[in-house]
């Protein structure tokens, strides 16, 4: 059971801190909603809300009005006060690493972050670092290894429905980089079950926004992927396309599985015993949601790690490895597509992910 009196705070009350945007909750698929953090822990049993924070008074003061807690301006003095056992960061990607080191540093217990976790490899590190020494644990904004469609996809690749799992590809638009395909990487290393090997792309990106020290870009933007290509050890590949729709295609020797419209349903192909090959035995299951679902399906595993005592940082790992795969994608780009493996990518490589005047 979990503890009934976990208590969590939020850091950030934009619209993924604390108010989800009405076009967004209206074009959601089932199973994405409560998405912003503050929602999400009022949703979570066991969970309380104690405290709201961000820089932004005015901002912040709706929050802490709305959902009838303390407001802070400085996230050190708001984890001073009140001591939570929980964590959710929601910031923007720049002061996001010192959010979280400090978290750990005053003895929170669990944290949920937004993705990106940093703009470097040198800050992914320093936040892993201090989350390991803490013995906190950890639960990332990429929801789709939480997501109840999701999962049900990786239980039937695990069963063989497709046989043995091949390529996965992401068709997520023609989108950028840290706003978006964090998301792709987290979820190609959620169904592919192993470290990358290599990795390739090209991206389009205004030459004016890099800058070189030593052979180290800085890119003071957020270059858009156009296509991507992920080797993983395990022989599984990966690709990012400019297909839209928000689908994902797990290719298997046997079949295909489309989790298609951002989980709104699971589009089985496969082989029959007259099929000659061709994969046209067609099902389709609709989307499985969770009460509650979204960032609510997170906090709830985050609130087990606490409760037990036992720190999990899965999902750390798989963020610094995704950001890892990510940086070395944009590396390929910029070295004109060539393989890049994540561990060539230099830990002080920068990038700001700037659209105009907003950040990821």
């Amino acid at each position: 059971m979990v503890n009934a009196g976990l208590t969590a705070v939020v850091v950030g009350c934009g619209a993924m801190g604390a108010f989800t945007r009405p076009g967004t909750r209206s074009a959601l698929p089932p199973g994405w909603l409560p998405l912003a953090h503050a929602e999400a822990v009022v949703a979570t049993p066991g969970l309380v809300l104690i405290g709201v924070c961000d820089s932004d008074a005015a901002v912040c003061e709706r929050a802490s009005a709305h959902y009838g807690v303390p407001a802070f301006a400085d996230h050190r003095a708001m984890l001073a006060e009140l001591r939570p056992a929980i964590a959710c960061v929601a910031t923007r990607t720049e002061p996001r690493v010192r959010t979280l080191v400090d978290c750990a540093k005053a003895g929170v217990r669990g944290m949920h972050a937004e993705k990106p976790l940093s703009r470097s490899m040198e800050d992914a590190r320093c936040v892993a670092a201090a989350l390991v020494q803490a013995g906190a644990s950890f639960t990332y904004g990429a929801l789709r290894r939480y997501h109840a469609t999701y999962l049900r996809a990786a239980a039937l690749v695990a069963d063989g429905a497709i046989g043995d799992l091949r390529q996965i590809v992401v068709g997520f638009g023609r989108r950028t980089a840290m706003w978006t395909h964090a998301h792709s990487l987290d979820a190609m290393l959620f169904f592919a079950g192993a470290p990358v090997r290599i990795v390739q792309a090209r991206i389009a990106v205004d030459p004016g926004s890099v800058c070189e020290t030593d052979g180290i870009p800085t890119i003071d933007a957020d270059p858009t992927i156009e296509t991507g290509y992920v080797a993983f050890e395990n022989g599984v590949s990966g690709q990012i396309t400019q297909l839209d729709g928000f689908d994902i295609l797990l290719a298997g020797s046997s079949g295909t599985l489309r989790i298609a419209a951002d989980g709104t349903r699971i589009d089985l192909d496969r082989t029959g015993p007259s099929t000659g090959g061709y994969f046209t035995a067609t099902t389709s299951e609709p989307a499985l949601s969770s009460q509650p679902g979204g960032t609510a399906l997170a906090l709830g595993r985050l609130c087990g790690f606490v409760a037990s005592g036992k720190p999990d940082q899965t999902a750390l790992d798989a963020a610094v490895d995704g950001q890892r795969a990510l940086f070395a994608m944009l590396l390929s780009g910029l070295r004109g597509g060539i393989e890049v493996a994540p561990g060539d990518v230099p830990d002080t490589m920068t990038v700001t992910g700037r659209s105009g005047n907003l950040f990821a």
